[in-house]
């Protein structure tokens, strides 16, 4: 029964960082070009910072109960922890670079899910 629900969590996790990055890369580029316009609302740090904590909670019981529990291999942590620092990096605005370091980070939070989901499925 454990193997169920951590199987569906690093699949809800990759799905989370996955829709954040597409936020962070497809919805700056829209509202510039004015196709919602009016829903800046959902360019607010605050929603980041939404995906960031739904996303790092997901990854935490999805990630270290699995190193614990099955693989012992600290790479998906190793991973997800770069992409949450690039995706903090993008929320700082290092570089001017914000859409492409949060979207980066996301798709290495994702990617650490993925190698996750891969390692506890050998």
């Amino acid at each position: 029964m454990e193997e169920k629900y951590r199987s569906k969590a690093d699949f809800i996790g990759m799905a989370v960082a996955i829709l954040c990055a597409i936020h962070c890369s497809i919805l700056p580029i829209a509202i510039a070009y004015g196709v919602i316009s009016s829903s800046t609302h959902l360019e607010h740090t605050a929603v980041e910072f939404i995906f960031l904590i739904v996303s790092f909670s997901i990854a935490f019981i999805s990630l270290w109960y699995s190193y614990k529990k099955t693989h012992k291999n600290k790479r998906p942590l190793l991973i997800a922890s770069l992409g949450f620092f690039i995706f903090l990096l993008g929320l700082a605005n290092f570089a001017h670079q914000h859409i492409i370091l949060t979207t980066a980070g996301g798709i290495c939070i994702a990617f650490s899910h993925f190698v996750n989901w891969r390692l506890s499925h050998k």
